[in-house]
């Protein structure tokens, strides 16, 4: 590979305090109506499926946040709310960092071929999970480039964010 698998943006990822305010304001900048639903996405164990991982600097981890995301075509906006302590590079974003912008989220296919490529340029994998239908994966770029940069890959056919 001579470059990342895409140089389309489709996502950028926010990481919030007190998720439901936040997006009451987007709502009101916007004018969207009904404000964006916020959800709870919690680790169960008993319901992790086959072939799903989530890790953390190498580490599994079990991700418990809260998200919404605002659609502005042509990419969406990703807010993302941390709740508890659990590892996790929101969590630890946010605590160096408060409220801001994250992570740039680009869609590629050849997912380790493309994480391969990131380590070569010197970008270590930060996170990374595999959900079954889709998996992606953060790497260390904040401090060269000034943001993480996320890849995402889809199984064909999947839709949505």
């Amino acid at each position: 590979m001579e470059k990342l698998g895409s140089g389309t943006i489709i996502k950028i990822g926010f990481v919030v305090h007190h998720i439901e305010t936040v997006m009451e304001e987007y709502a009101k900048i916007f004018g969207i109506n009904p404000v964006p639903k916020v959800e709870m996405h919690l680790f169960d164990e008993k319901e992790q499926k086959p072939n799903t991982w989530q890790k953390f600097r190498g580490k599994d981890c079990a991700v418990n946040v809260k998200v919404a995301f605002i659609d502005l075509e042509p990419i969406f906006l990703e807010f993302l709310e941390p709740i508890d302590e659990t590892p996790t590079p929101w969590r630890e974003h946010l605590e160096k960092h408060g409220n801001s912008v994250c992570f740039m989220s680009f869609y590629v296919n050849g997912f380790q071929q493309n994480i391969d490529f990131m380590d070569k340029q010197g970008y270590p994998l930060l996170f990374s999970q595999e959900k079954g239908y889709e998996r992606y994966a953060y790497f260390d770029t904040l401090e060269n480039l000034g943001i993480t940069l996320e890849i995402k890959e889809r199984n064909e056919g999947v839709t949505g964010h």
